[in-house]
């Protein structure tokens, strides 16, 4: 399976250098240390500039190695261009991770160069972090002139070159915070940008800016069009962060001020924190009230079905659910799916899948069709059921088992293997195949309305791609899913993807036919074609149970 970048870097070595007069200009082409100052506690690397006498070739080395320095707008990386080059370069346009190994240079004499490289993921201007779909090479030309007798670069694509070491320290990344369509939860959105001085500016506008694409059609921003910062700089002072904008809070009522402050806080976490004086409008202080955001978080316990009936997974057995638990058993399902609170629970069986009241009155069948995949639910009461070899025929049903069409942007697709609705409804996560390859996918979710039915699936922002064999896929939290394929040599593969970030590969397990996710990646819960239930334990997996025929998911408990 294609791997995405390896996990941000675990420390950094850092050296501190005392009695120097100044930053070598000469040597060998190379990024140079991490630094800390006393004026930016940001690890940053300071490269070289370009050295006497170069050929075209040290001098393109030396200008992406340059790149890890985005310091005054890359202005080392900025003495290896030609003036009219150097001026009209635009470093943040995109950045391409790859592996400085495989990066092959090819001459087409003294004034053009091309620079081929094997990306592993792309980061586009928006810093919106992408996988690579592809495997092969991106030609980056490069034109030369001489300059005062020394070469430099007269003609570059926009963009940078960055290892993936180099950009796990270059970069950072940031969740923007957006509301769901109810206002009830903070939809993540993760960017990488650049670690510098005017960070948090760049988090503010972004965040105003409004979130990517892929997510648009199923969040929403408390920021009315137009608000804008009255200045390009929001000040970072200790730990609080401070900004003034020209517009867009004073005209708001105070629930909409608390939703705006609320985005701010969640979306400058790990950068500084909001105080009393944080925001202002045209110069003026904004008193704003702090709004509570819940999590979409789940019970920390297991939910199976097994001989001792249904419920929460306990140290001295099974706490069923008062008014579930026993139709639930009566239908004897393959598969189920707990609703917010506890209300309902859809069940997948031989004849359909049924939507299972907390009343005990029973379960309703809402699909009868041949071949379901493990339903899935959503925090407005809807249920989510499609063919597994029909994958575009998804419906979303209602408790009373009438139901809506929901279009879906897959039409290429030959089955459809899993699909789980995010816990705060935003989203889908699906792994969906065509031919012999199988993509996990994310998408955002249209509705009628904030509430209302689904109508669609938006566009898919694609996560990975895979020749194994589908299995299942699963919310880890509000911004990472897991899936779960199996090798041609029968080895279950688990993969934890942060949706906009990395992917973390889980230790491997034999055997494993569904995942379930808790709150962590630590907490994720493989049920075995045994029926053991594994749960992560250091570098590998520990039996938590036996004899379970169903690991069940499960939305937010409401307490």
């Amino acid at each position: 399976m294609k791997r995405l970048l390896a996990a941000v870097l675990a420390a950094l070595v850092l050296v501190v250098c005392t009695g120097c007069v100044g930053i070598p200009r000469s040597g060998d082409v190379q990024a140079g240390n991490p630094i800390v100052t006393d004026d930016d506690i940001d690890v940053t690397f300071i490269p070289s500039g370009p050295q006497q006498g170069s050929t075209p070739e040290q001098v393109l080395r030396g200008f992406i190695a340059a790149a890890s320095g985005p310091q005054n707008d890359y202005a080392i990386a900025r003495e290896y261009l030609a003036p009219g080059a150097s001026e009209s370069w635009q470093p943040d346009k995109s950045v391409l991770v790859d592996s400085i190994a495989d990066r092959r240079f090819q001459s087409n004499g003294d004034e053009q160069l091309r620079l081929s490289v094997y990306p592993s993921a792309q980061v586009d201007e928006t810093g919106l972090y992408q996988s690579n779909p592809s495997d092969n090479p991106v030609p980056l030309d490069y034109g030369f002139e001489q300059v005062d007798g020394e070469w430099r670069i007269s003609s570059a694509p926009d963009g940078i070159v960055l290892g993936s070491d180099t950009f796990a320290t270059v970069f950072g990344a940031h969740a923007l915070m957006f509301f769901d369509p109810t206002w009830t939860y903070l939809v993540p959105d993760i960017r990488w940008f650049p670690t510098r001085a005017s960070t948090a500016t760049t988090v503010v506008s972004a965040l105003l800016a409004g979130p990517s694409a892929w997510l648009s059609s199923g969040v929403r921003s408390a920021f009315p069009d137009g608000t804008a910062l009255s200045t390009q700089s929001v000040v970072v002072d200790g730990d609080v962060v401070r900004m003034d904008f020209s517009g867009g809070f004073v005209g708001e009522n105070a629930l909409g001020q608390s939703r705006m402050k609320a985005q701010l806080a969640a979306s400058l976490s790990g950068i500084g924190t909001l105080g009393a004086d944080s925001i202002s409008s045209a110069g003026a202080v904004v008193a704003i009230d702090t709004l509570t955001v819940p999590s979409p978080r789940v019970d920390a316990r297991a939910l199976v079905l097994s001989d001792e009936g249904f419920g929460y997974l306990a140290s001295d057995g099974i706490e069923r659910l008062d008014g579930l638990s026993e139709s639930i058993e009566e239908l004897a399902p393959s598969a189920v799916s707990l609703g917010l609170g506890g209300a309902f629970a859809a069940a997948l069986t031989d004849d359909g899948t049924f939507v299972v009241a907390r009343d005990g009155s029973g379960g309703l069948r809402v699909d009868a069709r041949p071949g379901l995949v493990a339903p899935s639910v959503d925090p407005f009461g809807y249920t989510w059921s499609v063919p597994a070899d029909d994958p575009g025929a998804v419906l979303a049903f209602r408790r009373d088992g009438s139901s809506s069409v929901v279009t879906t942007p897959w039409p290429e697709a030959s089955s459809i293997t899993s699909l789980q609705v995010s816990r705060d409804g935003t989203r889908i996560a699906a792994l969906i195949t065509s031919g012999s390859s199988t993509r996990l996918v994310v998408a955002a979710i249209v509705r009628e309305e904030p509430a209302g039915a689904p109508t669609g699936i938006g566009d898919l922002f694609e996560l990975d791609e895979t020749m194994n064999s589908p299995r299942a896929v699963t919310w880890v939290d509000d911004r990472s899913v897991a899936d779960l394929t199996e090798t041609r040599d029968g080895t279950s593969e688990i993969d934890v993807h942060t949706i906009g970030s990395t992917v973390t590969p889980a230790p491997s397990l034999d055997g494993a036919t569904t995942i379930v996710g808790a709150n962590t990646a630590q907490q994720i819960r493989a049920l075995l074609a045994s029926g053991e239930i594994r749960v992560r334990s250091g570098s590998g997996w520990q039996t938590r149970a036996t004899g379970i025929r169903v690991l069940a998911t499960q939305l937010a408990s409401l307490g």
